[in-house]
């Protein structure tokens, strides 16, 4: 799916699900991982909401987020951007890990079974 300036806030910042927002160039995008982003997209598209977004018709919105590489995949957690890649060497394998860290944060707090849980990093702190 696509998003743009106009439906950014609705489709992205008010969104009850994680988003991932890919920004490309028409006619570039990112062809080396886009079949496989693309696939990815749709075996979770009931966890996480994935959009496009052309560079060009949308740059002011794309300077207010600080969108400073392309291809830029930026990553959404109620309505605030958790973390970006960037550059022409990013990875089906990144996108997918910065996509599952928005999904494993869901369980922070929830129990199950009689267990609370809790998601420390590595560094022993909560969540990151």
């Amino acid at each position: 799916r696509g998003t743009n300036t106009n439906e950014f806030k609705s489709d992205v910042l008010d969104s009850s699900v994680p988003v991932v927002v890919a920004i490309w160039v028409a006619g570039e995008g990112f062809a080396g991982i886009k079949a496989q982003v693309e696939a990815y997209a749709d075996a979770l598209a009931d966890k996480i909401n994935f959009y496009k977004m052309e560079i060009v018709p949308n740059q002011q919105l794309l300077i207010d987020l600080n969108v400073s590489g392309l291809p830029s995949f930026l990553f959404f957690k109620n309505g605030i951007k958790t973390s970006v890649l960037a550059g022409n060497n990013i990875s089906i394998g990144e996108i997918r890990t910065h996509s599952e860290r928005l999904l494993i944060s869901d369980l922070d707090g929830k129990e199950f079974f009689g267990v609370r849980l809790e998601i420390r990093s590595m560094s022993g702190g909560r969540g990151s």
